[in-house]
């Protein structure tokens, strides 16, 4: 069986990379502000590409919430979904997922 206590650190430590890189995200989103039109069109470009990234990593901040609440809760192996049995294997590789394989 699966040691909560480890993932529930394994999880706040994930979370605190994520917010951090969540702050860098936004601080380059918003910093930037060039002058010349060519370089600023660049920099649109990449300023999409960083949204992108700042969706995903707010998505993967959700997830973790939502996993430590599930433990907090006694859920966390739950299947939220089909109410099975998530597999530690599954757990070991995705620790902040909520569905079983099967309805993932």
């Amino acid at each position: 069986m699966l040691d909560l206590n480890t993932i529930r650190i394994a999880l706040e430590e994930k979370l605190s990379e994520l917010q951090v890189r969540a702050a860098e995200i936004e601080n380059t989103l918003t910093s930037r502000k060039n002058a010349d039109s060519e370089e600023r069109a660049l920099e649109l470009e990449d300023d999409q590409t960083t949204a992108v990234i700042g969706e995903i990593t707010d998505a993967e901040i959700r997830d973790i919430k939502v996993a430590i609440a599930r433990i907090e809760a006694g859920k966390y192996f739950t299947c939220v979904q089909c109410g099975k049995q998530i597999a530690e294997e599954r757990l070991l590789v995705l620790p902040w997922t909520s569905k079983c394989a099967h309805c993932a």
